[in-house]
């Protein structure tokens, strides 16, 4: 049976205040092409489909498109087998408005009492078990995780998490008891320890405090962990506790677009690098129960690309070479940097969307740091911006969630605007 993993949609997100909303529907009808291309049996999505949880109408209008030409997709034969969970920036409250109505391949797992009951897929004679996990938040989930596992759960990520996998297993044991070779593969988006983060995956982790350790995965009977929630792809290192185990594949797909310059791959190159998971089961062979085969999304989002120095060699040097790309500027400068020079640096590159001033002494040591708000600037990139300006420092955590809070709050004030 074979599987494609993806995650972090992030539908209706902006970058630096440019909609991405036409890039999104290019990379889903790519996805959409691929899942017929490939004979994709089962389509699973870890989290964070929209980017707030107070979609705009048009993000909500694209996602409906998308959604219903998956669920209409037949392949091999069969409708295509769709599970979806809700991430961090999801509501899952409104993302599950309905799924006991959807048809009968497209699950919507949205409540996490339901972690233990498998999407059980079955097409000829291969037999897959997908354990759909909605993002642990411990103070909202805790309380039923308790009553399922009949102890008391700490209030920590990894608390949750590892209470959820011990329902998980002992269903698993009950169905491998049943049928020895069924496949068997957990959709979970989560922060594993050990992982690469970039700037743009708001949320979830602080300070590694809330972050899920990957041994908790050593003892695991799973045969794949699809993740979400990390942006670039990456499998998980799942520590080996015993010379005869064979632990999980535990793999992010990654997002379907770039949403930070952190994300840019190296050399700079159109798509940024994003990609989705080919996964093929076959329990019959104990070796190699899954293999796992990457693919380049094709969204045609320009390469992402930061560079460095004073503006004539910026404007001589570099913008040849970038000059469709969409490019972060630090500015290198002894003196302020004229208006003629900066209409000459919007002439070279087509799309600025950040900019920096870095004032050097004769030694081409920085001096100072002047934070500039670019042309396109996202809101929570400008309230940044403002208190690094204002204190001299980054913004704290609890700062940043205020101001995540007043930006979200803006945003469903706007999407209920537009829905009237």
């Amino acid at each position: 049976m074979r599987m494609l993993h993806t995650s972090d949609w992030h539908i209706g997100r902006r970058f630096r205040g440019l909609d991405l909303l036409d890039l999104q529907a290019k990379a889903l009808d790519w996805l959409i092409d691929t899942i017929q291309q490939e004979h994709v049996d089962v389509l699973c999505v870890g989290g964070d489909i929209y980017d707030l949880p107070f979609p705009s109408a048009k993000a909500v209008e694209l996602f409906s498109t998308v959604f219903e030409r998956l669920g209409s997709l037949q392949v091999n034969g069969h409708p295509l087998q769709i599970v979806m969970v809700p991430g961090n920036h999801d509501s899952a409250a409104r993302l599950g408005v309905g799924s006991d109505l959807l048809r009968s391949n497209i699950h919507m797992r949205c409540n996490v009492a339901a972690i233990a009951d498998p999407v059980d897929i079955r097409i000829n004679n291969e037999h897959l078990l997908v354990y759909a996990v909605p993002f642990l938040d411990p103070d909202t989930s805790r309380q039923t995780l308790e009553q399922l596992t009949g102890h008391a759960v700490a209030s920590s990520h990894a608390d949750a998490m590892r209470a959820a996998l011990e329902l998980i297993e002992a269903n698993l044991q009950q169905q491998r008891q049943a049928d020895p070779h069924v496949a068997a593969t957990m959709l979970v988006p989560a922060y594993v320890s050990g992982t690469h983060q970039v700037d743009s995956e708001r949320g979830i982790c602080v300070g590694g405090v809330d972050s899920v350790p990957a041994s908790l995965f050593s003892d695991s009977q799973l045969d794949y962990i699809a993740l979400g929630h990390l942006h670039t792809a990456q499998q998980v290192t799942i520590p080996v506790v015993a010379a005869d185990q064979r632990p999980p594949i535990a793999q992010y797909s990654g997002a379907i677009l770039a949403y930070s310059f952190s994300e840019a791959t190296v050399p700079p190159r159109r798509g940024n690098g994003k990609q989705v998971m080919l996964v093929d089961f076959d329990t019959h062979d104990a070796a190699t129960p899954c293999t796992v085969q990457a693919v380049d999304v094709q969204s045609d989002q320009p390469a992402l690309v930061s560079l460095t120095d004073t503006v004539q060699n910026l404007i001589s040097k570099e913008a040849p070479l970038h000059r469709d790309d969409w490019v972060s500027l630090t500015l290198e400068t002894k003196g302020p940097i004229q208006r003629r020079e900066y209409q000459q640096l919007g002439e070279a590159f087509h799309h600025i969307l950040e900019k920096r001033v870095v004032y050097m002494d004769s030694k081409r040591e920085y001096k100072r740091v002047v934070p500039e708000v670019a042309t396109y600037a996202d809101e929570l990139g400008i309230l940044e911006s403002f208190v690094q300006y204002s204190y001299g420092r980054a913004a704290t955590d609890a700062e940043l969630k205020v101001l995540r809070t007043a930006v979200e709050r803006v945003h469903a004030k706007q999407a209920a605007s537009d829905e009237q």
